[in-house]
């Protein structure tokens, strides 16, 4: 114990005649706010950890008050979840959360849509196809910025919807008019039946019209 204030009589010693008057006051007056930030000296020196003489004690150009109140970033580090984007250019440039590194939950971060994909890092489909921008680049290998990959008329997203063939499923149903599951959205002319891919070209099987995006099934051959 009598080391423990022999070493706190030192620490005092070593403090000036302000700073001792400075800690007195933010004792005695907590309310005091010296770098008007909303924010008073005593909460930004005992609770935030901030500098009570700069509102902005990060320098990421948001104030330590709106950092704390508004944002629920970290008013101590200019970059809150190491996205690689300073909180102020998310906040005010490009609208995204400082908070969360993948503010749209894509599976993409911010600095990678906004840098790398170019797609919406607030929107998680960006070409509003039904598959998230992640799952795109990370599974499909589809293009998240054009919801027809392939140029076949037919969504990446509703090719790769599995679809019943017809009213029972069954894939002879005679003048069928709809679409085939598992088309593949990275080629233009084919489709899966019974999760094989078939060539439209040939003339044998059923095939997809593109361009009016009707499938024409009658006794085995396209018409």
């Amino acid at each position: 114990m009598w080391k423990e204030i022999e070493k706190t009589t030192k620490y005092l010693k070593k403090l000036n005649a302000s700073t001792m008057i400075l800690i007195a006051l933010v004792v005695v007056v907590p309310g005091v706010d010296f770098d008007n930030d909303d924010l008073s000296t005593y909460s930004e020196y005992f609770i935030h950890k901030t500098n009570p003489f700069n509102p902005d004690s990060d320098f990421d150009l948001i104030l330590d008050n709106m950092e704390i109140m508004i944002y629920s970033s970290n008013p101590n580090i200019n970059d809150s979840d190491s996205d690689g984007l300073t909180d102020g250019d998310e906040i005010s440039r490009y609208y995204t959360d400082p908070s969360s590194k993948d503010t749209d939950g894509d599976g993409l971060t911010d600095k990678y849509e906004l840098f790398e994909s170019l797609t919406n890092v607030t929107n998680p489909d960006t070409d509003n196809d039904g598959l998230t921008d992640g799952a795109e680049i990370k599974i499909h290998k589809t293009d998240p910025n054009d919801r027809d990959t392939d140029n076949d008329h037919l969504s990446d997203g509703y090719e790769l919807i599995p679809r019943a063939i017809g009213p029972s499923g069954g894939e002879t149903v005679e003048c069928e008019e709809g679409y085939y599951v598992g088309s593949d959205p990275l080629r233009p002319n084919t489709y899966s039946i019974s999760g094989g891919d078939i060539s439209l070209a040939d003339s044998k099987n059923s095939c997809i019209k593109p361009f009016c995006g009707k499938i024409t099934k009658r006794e085995g051959y396209c018409t």
